[in-house]
């Protein structure tokens, strides 16, 4: 029988009887979410697998992991085992409006391990925004904060971009629907009246090009209503204005004309100048200097018409490749720094060779062709750690209980006799890991000693230990 038939019909078994708050089978929410991801190009038998199997192994069902190892193998069981993980991963939603948000996306991604296990969590958690309708309010706009400020951004990260375009903006309709809605009555009424002209404005550019021996690919695209959103609240903070006309947030439609060198970056600006009058204080040119995530590109902008404005970003095809595949290629690509040099070599041709491998998550048949890779997506330097309220603490990994209590306040770590990990008291000299939630016991007066600079890991850390030492 084939796996995924097979696990089709083991998850409807498994998860007969059960229902969902809003009254609906299991196998209902399951089905959908292995049709968003084939949708989305996720075609990895394994991903899908564990997506089909990801409610028959939750922990009052783990009577059937065992059959799960068995009848689809070690590789979708361990995968399962860390999902069960990371739905635990308790991140509040003020912890989420109010923190850095690289230590959101970081932390998850470490307790992940697995880059598959953020692409179910991710679709699993669109799903029930959809379903978002029976919880209560407060409930409903906490679950809309979380993908809208975790899920979306991981989402897009992962290389779902579509996807994190609608996760963002269903759930800013339920945070505020009143700007939602009047967003979106302009940019339909924006979409009606640009698309002809659009169109012809296209194919005028693409003979143009072609008429100068200019090999191009031209993509047309309007604004998400979220990012939408988010260009109007910068341009009102950078102008002072205010309103919803959004006359000045420049680039609700935009054209990419892709060629294939440098050099006719800017010989197609040129002829474009000739064409239209360009706004050079939208002019953004990212071509020869790249920005700080390596993204290159030149941006332009043109009223091609009495009433349409039209950015135009223009690039090789080169970097069009790495924009939208290589900061997510570069993220995972920090595993080689482990691998051996004919390992290394062998990934980076078949990275080379295989373009979209990471949008598509076809390229975990890697595990069949290179020996010492496995799909982890590691952030070797940093430690991520919850305090009791629910935010996150970064610090270097190697780091001890301790230097936990000096990163919170000084005073903290002076005052420091015992902690609680997970809810269990541990020793001060503990290496704190990924996803700990510790809670730092004091006494009445300091209890620092000497003995703490052998112990503690970070720098802060010493400095404070001997501030105090010298006071006492």
């Amino acid at each position: 029988m084939n796996n995924i038939k097979q696990a089709t019909i083991y998850a409807k078994e498994c998860t007969k009887g059960r229902q969902r708050l809003n009254g609906e089978p299991f196998i209902e929410h399951i089905l959908r979410i292995y049709k968003l991801l084939k949708y989305n190009n996720i075609n990895d038998r394994t991903t899908l697998l564990a997506t089909l199997l990801h409610h028959c192994s939750d922990d009052e069902n783990s009577k059937n992991d065992e059959f799960i190892k068995q009848a689809f193998g070690d590789e979708v069981y361990n995968l399962l085992q860390s999902y069960k993980k990371i739905k635990k991963i308790g991140i509040d939603a003020q912890s989420i409006n109010s923190f850095n948000e690289k230590y959101i996306y970081q932390t998850f991604i470490n307790l992940a391990g697995d880059i598959r296990l953020i692409v179910i969590r991710v679709a699993d958690k669109y799903d029930n925004l959809q379903n978002s309708w029976v919880l209560t309010p407060a409930e409903r706009l906490a679950a809309a904060s979380k993908v809208l400020y975790l899920y979306a951004p991981l989402a897009k990260m992962v290389g779902l971009g579509k996807l994190s375009a609608q996760m963002e903006d269903d759930a800013f309709r339920i945070i505020n629907p009143r700007e939602f809605f009047q967003i979106k009555k302009i940019r339909s009424k924006n979409i009606r009246n640009s698309n002809k002209i659009l169109n012809d404005t296209s194919e005028f550019i693409r003979q143009i090009l072609k008429d100068r021996d200019i090999n191009c690919e031209i993509n047309i695209r309007f604004k998400h209503i979220y990012s939408i959103y988010r260009k109007k609240l910068l341009k009102e903070m950078q102008s002072g204005s205010t309103g919803t006309d959004l006359e000045y947030v420049h680039d609700l439609v935009g054209m990419r004309i892709i060629v294939e060198e440098v050099g006719q970056c800017y010989e197609v600006e040129s002829i474009l100048d000739t064409l239209w009058e360009q706004d050079p204080s939208q002019r953004s040119d990212d071509l020869i200097k790249p920005r700080p995530s390596g993204y290159r590109s030149l941006h332009t902008y043109y009223m091609v018409s009495s009433n349409l404005g039209l950015e135009i970003q223009i690039r090789t095809f080169e970097m069009h490749n790495f924009n939208e595949y290589g900061p997510a290629s570069h993220l995972l690509y920090k595993v080689s720094q482990h691998m051996s040099e004919e390992v290394k070599e062998e990934f980076s041709k078949y990275m080379s060779e295989n373009p979209s491998w990471f949008k598509n998550l076809n390229f975990w048949d890697i595990q069949t062709k290179i020996q010492g890779y496995k799909p982890s997506v590691p952030f070797s330097k940093n430690v991520y750690v919850f305090t009791p309220k629910g935010d996150i603490i970064e610090l270097p990994r190697g780091s001890k209980v301790l230097d936990f209590a000096y990163k919170i306040h000084s005073d903290l770590g002076n005052y420091c006799n015992g902690c609680y990990i997970n809810g269990k008291f541990s020793k001060l000299d503990y290496e704190i890991q990924d996803g700990d939630l510790i809670k730092i016991l004091t006494n009445n007066k300091p209890v620092v000693n000497r003995d703490w600079l052998g112990i503690t890991y970070t720098k802060y850390a010493k400095i404070n230990i001997k501030k105090a030492l010298n006071t006492i």
